[in-house]
């Protein structure tokens, strides 16, 4: 995890080449992480490389045309990580990478079958955490104390994500003496 890892700390300074080059690293060590893949192509579309963006759409064709992928699906495993100042062996629960997000995914040659189990991958995904991690207060919420309308979003994509980066310029839109926003993540562990 430390090459990918360094790749997205390039990737979100927009240093996408040293971020391609690690993430690349990653991926000669751990060939099967699909999600180092997906994030691979993420950072080659930012700078227009399309090197092997058939290969890619085949890849994702196969691994999402009959459902969503089992190892993207499986909960339970946990993988080894090491935080700074913690022990190596330390154990989390893996966290699930759906690659790619619904709305990326149009942006591939894939069947409706395949684009189908993409958005049910993540639907399904956001039901889990909002059943599993989140307690959302479904009691209508009162002005804010300076008589301002409370606008809550609602994603799992509210992270460094296209989803998310796009959100920001929605948040921006609203009025900020009128209207008062607040975002609810139903990622468990937002990056």
């Amino acid at each position: 995890d430390g090459y990918f890892n360094l790749g997205e700390a390039f990737s979100a300074v927009s240093k996408h080449d040293d971020a391609m080059a690690m993430i690349r690293s990653a991926m000669e060590i751990d060939p099967a992480r699909t999600d180092y893949k997906c994030t691979l192509h993420l950072n080659m579309r930012k700078v227009c490389d399309w090197t092997d963006f058939h290969e890619y759409t085949s890849d994702l064709e196969t691994l999402w045309k009959h459902g969503t992928p089992p190892s993207m699906a499986d909960r339970k495993a946990v993988v080894g990580t090491r935080k700074p100042g913690e022990a190596k062996s330390r154990k989390r629960e893996k966290e699930i990478t759906l690659c790619p997000n619904p709305l990326d995914s149009l942006s591939y040659n894939l069947s409706l079958p395949a684009l189908y189990h993409v958005a049910r991958g993540h639907a399904d995904e956001a039901k889990f955490f909002t059943q599993t991690y989140q307690r959302l207060n479904v009691e209508p919420y009162p002005l804010d104390p300076q008589g301002r309308i409370r606008v809550g979003y609602v994603s799992i994509e509210l992270r460094d994500r296209p989803v998310g980066k796009d959100m920001v310029y929605a948040f921006k839109a609203h009025n900020p003496s009128l209207v008062s926003v607040e975002c609810f993540s139903l990622n468990p562990s937002p990056k």
